[in-house]
C-alpha cells in the first residue's frame, strides 16, 4: 500500500477494459482511477490497444514507483551518499506526482 497520502491507496491494477481501479475493484465507475481510452485507433495521437494497455500498466504502477522513489531518497539521504543529482532527480519526481510542478 502506498505511503503517499493524497491519492488513492495502492495497489491500482487494470482489467481487459483498461478500467485501473484500487485493488481489483471493478464494481463501477467510481471505483476507477481512470479509463484509458484506445478505442479510437492511431488517429489524432490516441493509443491503440497495445500502446493503451501499456499506458495503464505505467499508471497502475504509480502508487509502487512513488513508494520505491521515497524510500530510495530516504535511503540516500541516511546513509549520506554523494549523489546529489540523483537526488535532485529524484525530489523532482517526487514533486511532480504530488502535482507541485
Amino acid at each position: 500500500m502506498s505511503k503517499f497520502e493524497g491519492h488513492t491507496p495502492g495497489p491500482w491494477v487494470f482489467d481487459k477494459n483498461l478500467d485501473v481501479s484500487q485493488g481489483g475493484k471493478f464494481t463501477s465507475d467510481q471505483d476507477d482511477i481512470c479509463f484509458v481510452n484506445h478505442e479510437v485507433g492511431d488517429r489524432d495521437g490516441f493509443a491503440n490497444y497495445d500502446t493503451a494497455k501499456a499506458n495503464a500498466a505505467l499508471i497502475a504502477a504509480a502508487p509502487d514507483m512513488y513508494d520505491a522513489l521515497k524510500d530510495t531518497l530516504n535511503s540516500l539521504e541516511v546513509a549520506g551518499a554523494d549523489f546529489t543529482n540523483e537526488m535532485y532527480a529524484i525530489r523532482q519526481v517526487l514533486a511532480k506526482a504530488k502535482g507541485e510542478k
